[in-house]
């Protein structure tokens, strides 16, 4: 997702979300764009199933790709085929979402256990974060200062929050939904966009978010990682340069990988240094995890492995993929984006 976050980076400074263009008047004099009511985007006709006439052509290339290279486990297979430039993928017992940046964007689902695109709705603008649970896919859309969530089998979107600034990471934890913005606060509310209140604020701006155990814990553009309860007391854990788009927390120990040397790292809560795992696991894009391993895509090496968080072995599951970059995990499997050409891989663990 490292090269996503540089393009919204890069746009939001040309378009003046992040400031530089805000002009105060007298009608609006701190410059800041006002909230707007919350809208949704109705697509006309019911959810459908796209008939692909190259979906069974494109459905043999994949499988033909898998034994030419050697990726004969069965427990490999392709979700989706013919993306154009897939992204944030993540999965519930239900559905398997992504975005595709080279349509639109436009967000797109698939039926777990099932093969094809079953739904596509378009989005406003490109997202900088995605996350789940077992009922929603949430989006932050910083240029237009929006969360988004998409229902399992809706076929609109609706915006739960219409923020100060522009929204750059998220998480979910229960009921509960939190992220944070550029004007560099950390906010709360419930997943329906409710009871809206603000946690902590001048801690940076964020890129990464993730929460555990009652505590919230993000990475910022200048390289700190932070921790808060909910009550706003916010602790600095480390200076770690270029975090990527995933921090993961495990037990009492945060990882990420580097988001332009691709470098897997680990902080031990507490601890005053970062660890580099980089001869672990090297040149990262993605991560997840389960309770026993973290799981890391490589856009360079075409390639997915996994890391024992117990023994710190590292097995390369599947080779030669076509860019894979995010990565999401289940109890029973792995849902990845490949960029080049654009298709959204299963593996069952």
């Amino acid at each position: 997702m490292k090269h996503i976050k540089k393009y919204i980076f890069g746009s939001l400074l040309l378009s003046g979300v992040l400031g530089l263009g805000a002009c105060s008047s007298a009608e609006n004099p701190s410059g800041i764009n006002e909230r707007r009511p919350v809208i949704q985007n109705d697509l006309d006709g019911d959810i459908f199933k796209r008939e692909d006439t190259k979906g069974v052509l494109d459905t043999e290339t994949v499988t033909d790709l898998i034994s030419d290279t050697g990726n004969t486990d069965t427990r490999f297979g392709p979700v989706s085929v013919d993306q154009r430039n897939p992204d944030f993928v993540a999965a519930n017992s239900s559905v398997i979402n992504w975005v595709d940046f080279g349509v639109g964007p436009q967000v797109n689902t698939a039926i777990v256990g099932s093969e094809g695109v079953v739904r596509s709705i378009p989005l406003p603008a490109f997202p900088s974060a995605s996350t789940i649970d077992s009922e929603r896919y949430y989006l932050t859309l910083p240029q237009t200062k929006q969360i988004v969530q998409v229902q399992n089998l809706d076929k609109h979107y609706s915006v739960i929050q219409n923020t100060g600034s522009a929204p750059m990471a998220l998480a979910v934890d229960g009921n509960a939904l939190f992220w944070g913005e550029q004007n560099g606060c950390v906010f709360t509310s419930t997943t329906a966009g409710l009871s809206t209140r603000t946690i902590a604020c001048d801690a940076g701006i964020p890129t990464a978010m993730a929460v555990a155990n009652n505590e919230i814990f993000w990475a910022t553009t200048k390289g700190s990682v932070f921790r808060t309860n909910m009550d706003g007391d916010v602790k600095k854990l480390a200076n770690a340069e270029h975090v990527g788009s995933d921090l993961l927390v495990s037990g009492n120990v945060l990882y990420w990988s580097d988001e332009f040397s691709g470098d897997f790292k680990a902080l031990k809560i507490g601890a005053d240094s970062v660890l580099n795992l980089s001869s672990k696991l090297s040149s990262i894009s993605g991560l997840t995890q389960d309770a026993n391993y973290i799981y890391g895509t490589s856009e360079l090496n075409g390639s997915v492995s996994r890391y024992d968080k117990n023994t710190g072995a590292v097995t390369p599951l599947v080779t030669r993929q076509s860019s894979p970059a995010s990565i999401f995990g289940d109890k029973g499997h792995l849902y990845w984006a490949n960029k080049n050409p654009g298709s959204i891989i299963k593996y069952s663990k």
